[in-house]
């Protein structure tokens, strides 16, 4: 479980509010303890460690009390609440990072189908081998005979994997020969 789950989560909008509040202040020449207690004499509970959480980003801020500090930092609320460049950069790295995310896992759905694919072509090449013999035969009879039907390209892959195919079931039967004459049987 996630530790952080009973964290509350802070949005750019929050951040940028924050930063907004912080330079309009500064700018103002107004301390934390100034915007404290002017908050606090229109009736909000606030101190200097609440000025700092709203610099900061750390506390959401209800519409009344937004509406006072723009009043007393002396900008428009709609000021305060604009995205700054470093909010917008947090907005497209979390966009690129979603983004990213949805590709990894489309990405990783879609190589699972490809081992499905391949582990049912595994089954019907053993099986074909089994009751034909050599499955493929020699490249330019398996190119003239599927090349038409699936293109040239295609048909280079399916070859290229069924030889694979083939080496592997090669390589797994040694292997399990070598086990079994190390064992003596």
């Amino acid at each position: 479980m996630d530790e952080n789950a009973d964290e509350p989560k802070f949005s750019p909008v929050d951040r940028a509010f924050g930063r907004n509040v912080k330079r309009a202040r500064e700018d103002s020449g107004l301390l934390q303890t100034d915007i404290a207690s002017q908050m606090t004499a229109r009736g909000h509970r606030y101190h200097q460690a609440t000025v700092y959480k709203v610099e900061s980003g750390q506390r959401k801020i209800p519409l009344g009390e937004a509406v006072d500090l723009a009043d007393i930092v002396q900008r428009p609320l709609a000021e305060l609440l604009a995205p700054t460049e470093q909010a917008n950069d947090e907005r497209a790295v979390h966009l690129a990072a979603q983004t990213f995310a949805d590709k990894v896992s489309t990405l990783i759905d879609a190589s699972d189908e490809v081992y499905g694919s391949q582990a049912a072509l595994a089954l019907i090449v053993e099986r074909v081998t089994e009751k034909y013999g050599e499955a493929l035969g020699n490249p330019d009879e398996f190119y003239a005979m599927y090349g038409p039907l699936i293109g040239w390209e295609g048909a280079t892959r399916i070859w290229d994997t069924l030889r694979d195919l083939q080496k592997d079931r090669q390589w797994i039967a040694l292997m399990e020969n070598m086990g079994r004459d190390s064992l003596g049987k």
